[in-house]
């Protein structure tokens, strides 16, 4: 039984020294996180990074394909915030919207977070709601109303 404040981890190895690999790997736990979130039901706080090499305190063995790379292991740790019940989640505004006005939500959502953190990677579909639920059913509709009005979504 997952309890709120209980920390849960996610890990994976690539080539110790590549940076292209290691945003990869980073971005894959990231996701990792958000199916787990969105499958179980969970809210994490943010996801905090740890690379260890074989050989560090409780780092397992890389596995045989590392064999003569030079493999690390990046550690992702999150924390357990909340957890939403079925009702809580049957209630939501997001879930209220018609298929389209959620796709025009998402999609605005989207574009006002990469204008905000032009560096930072897009935000799943889980993401988006979870902004929409936050900034409130009012703001969001009218939001959507101006947008639709401006012709940047249709």
């Amino acid at each position: 039984m997952t309890r709120i404040g209980e920390v849960r981890e996610s890990a994976m190895w690539f080539a110790a020294g590549s940076a292209d690999q290691r945003d990869k790997a980073m971005r894959a736990i990231e996701h990792v996180f958000a199916l787990v979130a969105q499958d179980d039901g969970l809210v994490f706080g943010p996801v905090t990074f740890t690379e260890l090499t074989p050989g560090d305190d409780q780092v397992p063995e890389p596995p045989a394909e590392w064999l003569g790379e030079d493999p690390a292991l990046l550690v992702g740790e999150a924390e357990v915030r909340g957890i939403r019940s079925l009702i809580q989640v049957a209630s939501r505004f997001v879930d209220t919207l018609d298929g389209r006005d959620l796709l025009r939500l998402r999609a605005l959502t989207r574009v006002a977070h990469q204008k905000a953190d032009p560096l930072a990677r897009p935000l799943t579909d889980f993401e988006c709601d979870e902004v929409i639920e936050r900034v409130g059913p009012a703001s969001a509709l009218a939001t959507l109303r101006e947008a639709v009005d401006q012709g940047v979504v249709h």
